[in-house]
């Protein structure tokens, strides 16, 4: 009746957490997802002790430069649940020339339109070119972006935390 998690192969070092839940997997028929706040780190450290002991209600991260550190509040009360979150991740470089960009395909213009506008100036490129280049960069980046949002709901509400 004990749980095991496993893993294949470590992740990229995230840039930043975006989002986060706990997924309770108690249930064979139904897995429920339950909503983790992204907090900063100073806002983790005036939380009540660090030694609760409950469902995971609130994620800070620090990115440092070889690793990142998660934390959480309340702890684990049990082994019943995973914490599961999207994050931003540094783009793969280009190393070898079977490489293939770390991005849609609809950003290959506008990453090319980039490259020779900034390496332009090392090439002796005319002002007017380079002028040229930086235009044809952000409206080709511009015309991309249009195209390139997340569908969904907007929720405004008051800030009801005390500074």
């Amino acid at each position: 009746g004990n749980h095991v998690w496993g893993y294949t192969a470590k992740i990229d070092r995230p840039i930043r957490i975006i989002e986060a839940w706990t997924r309770d997997y108690t249930s064979e028929t139904n897995v429920i997802d339950t909503p983790i706040e992204i907090v900063t780190v100073a806002e983790y450290n005036m939380l009540s002790t660090k030694a609760s002991e409950g469902y995971p209600l609130k994620l800070a991260y620090e990115p440092y430069i070889d690793r990142g550190t998660a934390s959480y509040w309340p702890g684990f009360s049990d082994g019943s649940r995973v914490i599961v979150f999207r994050y931003a991740r540094t783009m793969e470089d280009f190393d070898a020339s079977g490489d293939t960009p770390d991005f849609p395909q609809e950003y290959y213009l506008p990453a090319v339109f980039e490259l020779a506008a900034v390496l332009g100036p090392q090439y002796g490129k005319p002002i007017e070119i380079l002028g040229w280049l930086r235009k044809e960069a952000d409206r080709s980046l511009g015309r991309v972006l249009q195209n390139d949002y997340e569908e969904g709901s907007i929720y405004f509400s008051p800030n009801r935390t005390q500074s």
